[in-house]
């Protein structure tokens, strides 16, 4: 038995093909392994696959061990191919390369109930790097002089921190967050210039941002 490969960037749910070769010599009807995850890596479902299928076998897995087993209430034996599917989530705050899982206390019975000898071997999932953040928050907006005014710069792949120039008097930002906030003191209009970082490099957008003056009192 063995795990096959997959990859996917950090925060992704990836799923990874648990892979079957039969004894030449014995039948295998069930199957219970444990899976070997990194810290970094949380088992978030394991389904049955078409050798499973095949056969009539169910799949039953305890996340929390995390530990699956597979059988049926028939002797049918199963043939080779992909016995289950393994899916994991890729901790969000995973930088990219390539992380381990691992197959142990494998144990297999023939339709007899004999302990079928067996080895296992790991798979990788390789955390790919996401890309630059491209920003996705609006590209035009108002505010009004001695009003609170907020606005949150938002962007793909994940961004880590962010950063606004150009801004009107009054305004800032929270380069944690990417909140723009505060009260404008003076009317016109900005073009402000939006950045979102993450490791693979910084996405950039114009805010092009109207601040108007405080209506005056109505005239009859």
């Amino acid at each position: 038995i063995a795990l096959g490969s997959a990859s996917g960037v950090a925060g992704d749910t990836v799923t990874l093909p648990i892979l079957f070769t039969p004894s030449p010599d014995v039948g295998t009807a069930g199957l219970q392994f444990d899976q070997v995850l990194p810290s970094t890596l949380t088992a978030v479902d394991v389904t049955s696959g078409p050798v499973a299928d095949a056969a009539n076998k169910l799949v039953f897995s305890n996340l929390a061990i995390p530990r699956t087993l597979i059988i049926g209430i028939n002797f049918n034996v199963m043939g080779a191919g992909v016995v289950a599917y393994l899916k994991l989530l890729i901790d969000s705050a995973q930088a990219p390369g390539s992380l381990t899982v691992g197959l142990t206390n494998v144990v297999a019975a023939s339709p007899v109930g004999d302990i079928v000898p067996i080895t296992e071997s790991s798979g990788t999932v390789t955390v790919l790097s996401p890309g630059a953040p491209a920003i996705t928050s609006a590209a035009t907006d108002t505010g009004t002089v001695g009003l609170f005014y907020a606005y949150t710069i938002t962007g793909t792949n994940s961004p880590t921190s962010f950063d606004a120039t150009g801004l009107p008097p009054g305004l800032s930002v929270n380069t944690g967050n990417g909140q723009i906030s505060g009260t404008p003191t003076l009317a016109g209009t900005y073009l402000a210039t939006l950045s979102a970082i993450n490791a693979s490099g910084t996405g950039t957008a114009t805010l092009v941002l109207t601040i108007n003056t405080v209506p005056g009192a109505p005239v009859i």
